[in-house]
């Protein structure tokens, strides 16, 4: 079951997962330097053609990044329901509103193919059509429009760099493992089941 739980203030309230077995996932330096540059080079693209393509004032400046931040809205909430619908149907799913983005947390124990599976699916269904459309089409919409869909694209991808983060880091680990979250850290059963 899928569940829009609110305003979360904090990872402490969330629901506690049985860790017993479990260490904690670290995501090394190396790591979060291949993360930024996977997000990096397709946000400097865009933010390029963003800026190549702006022959307009700051007013529509203004206008069309308010239109690329309500599209942005159900953006997010479609990226976290499809991660939350990547999940089994064992454990109950809730998307929070956390910061100035959403979350989704669900205390069930998956194996690493499920989780990158979980990490690499609403990118696949959201960010990459974006990409495409961010960077080709600059070249045959109106200024208007690519500026918007590069800068919808821009917080997109900057948006998933946690996934992005994560997959990489579960790499390293065995094909036997399982992960899950507790209290909003994430763990890893890296032995032989």
């Amino acid at each position: 079951m899928i569940k829009f739980c609110g305003w979360l203030k904090s990872y402490n309230d969330l629901k506690e997962t049985d860790t017993t077995n479990y260490s904690k996932v670290s995501i090394k330096w190396n790591e979060k330097i291949i993360s930024i540059i996977v997000v990096a080079i397709p946000c400097i693209l865009n933010f390029y053609s963003m800026v190549h393509s702006a022959k307009f004032g700051l007013k529509q400046t203004i206008i069309f990044d308010i239109i690329g931040l309500l599209v942005l809205i159900p953006l997010f909430y479609c990226h976290e329901l499809l991660h939350c619908i990547s999940y089994s149907n064992e454990e109950e799913k809730c998307i929070y509103v956390y910061q100035a983005s959403l979350l989704t947390y669900c205390t069930e124990k998956v194996n690493k193919k499920q989780m990158m599976k979980i990490l690499l699916f609403p990118n696949m269904v959201i960010t990459l059509p974006i990409a495409f459309l961010s960077l080709f089409l600059t070249l045959f919409l109106k200024y208007e429009i690519s500026s918007i869909i590069s800068f919808i694209f821009i917080l997109v991808i900057a948006g998933a760099y946690s996934d992005i983060a994560m997959f990489i880091s579960i790499l390293k680990y065995n094909n036997n493992a399982y992960f899950c979250f507790s209290k909003g850290i994430f763990y890893v059963n890296n032995s032989e089941r």
